[in-house]
């Protein structure tokens, strides 16, 4: 899980670091929503799967898996503030509360990829999740 979670830190950094901070944010929920049901065997993302089905259960696990969040929620708001200092989310947003809802979107995706939903509703519910960005 540790070796994970820096792979999925680079992950963040690469996707949510552009410059166009709302850019960045909208290409990580499509490319997830994009990409959740092409992954083998419906495996779907080892972070999410580990708060799932090992954090409840192993202290360990639920402390590496609060780091990885915690490190995705914060690539979110970092990309969010740079897009109100760009005038393209409103400024009195709140960026970690939105980075907190998107994170949870995000978890969601993935549970509901690994159920086997439909690709379309995948990308239906990561564009309904974007529209909430003011």
């Amino acid at each position: 899980l540790e070796r994970y979670l820096g792979f999925v830190d680079t992950r963040i950094a690469r996707s949510l670091g552009g410059d166009d901070g709302l850019a960045a944010v909208q290409a990580y929920l499509r490319d997830t929503a994009r990409d959740l049901p092409t992954s083998a065997d419906r495996r779907a993302c080892f972070l999410f799967n580990s708060c799932v089905e090992l954090a409840p259960h192993d202290v360990g696990v639920a402390a590496q898996t609060e780091r990885g969040l915690a490190s995705l929620r914060a690539g979110i708001a970092g990309a969010l503030t740079r897009a109100q200092a760009q005038g393209t989310v409103a400024s009195d947003a709140d960026v970690d509360a939105l980075a907190v809802f998107l994170t949870t979107q995000i978890g969601g995706l993935v549970v509901m990829a690994k159920a086997g939903a439909p690709a379309e509703d995948l990308r239906v519910a990561a564009e309904l999740a974007l529209s909430v960005i003011p």
